[in-house]
């Protein structure tokens, strides 16, 4: 069932429509259970780009992350053109100290705010990252390698 509405519009949402939808039945809490990767292993479609120079079955990853509570859930270049920007997200209300692997050395890198001017600097250690996340925190680094 689908309710759409009639103004400004009225007929914005007649047609037809496809969606997906999914029960995910568990033992133990939503958290114990993996729901938040369950629910975006089925909206987001896997992309994985093969480098042909790279002779190895190993697995590779631009990012990891120490901490499971912990999801990318943007990454871009800069609007000004300095770096990356990252947006982490805290999904178990949990807060602590997260570190995040790259797979190049960095540089420098900062938080920032939503317009992406730099806040406060973050001490790299070669490939890594650490920093403390509240719970339920949103955020947002700048990052150059």
């Amino acid at each position: 069932m689908l309710k759409g509405s009639v103004y400004p519009d009225e007929f914005a949402d007649i047609g037809q429509h496809h969606f997906t939808y999914a029960l995910y039945p568990h033992l133990g809490s939503w958290e114990e259970a993996g729901t938040i990767q369950a629910a975006m292993d089925l909206n987001h479609s896997q992309y994985v780009q093969i480098n042909a120079a790279k002779k190895t079955n190993e697995k590779y990853s631009f990012l990891s992350c120490s901490a499971e509570n912990i999801v990318l859930e943007a990454m871009k270049d800069a609007e000004d053109g300095k770096g990356v920007i990252l947006r982490l997200v805290e999904q178990h209300n949990k807060g602590g100290s997260v570190k995040l692997h790259f797979d190049r050395p960095v540089r420098k890198a900062w938080t920032c705010d939503l317009m992406e001017s730099d806040e406060a600097e973050i001490q790299a250690d070669g490939c890594e990252l650490e920093l403390q996340i509240s719970p339920c925190e949103i955020v947002t680094l700048r990052v150059c390698f």
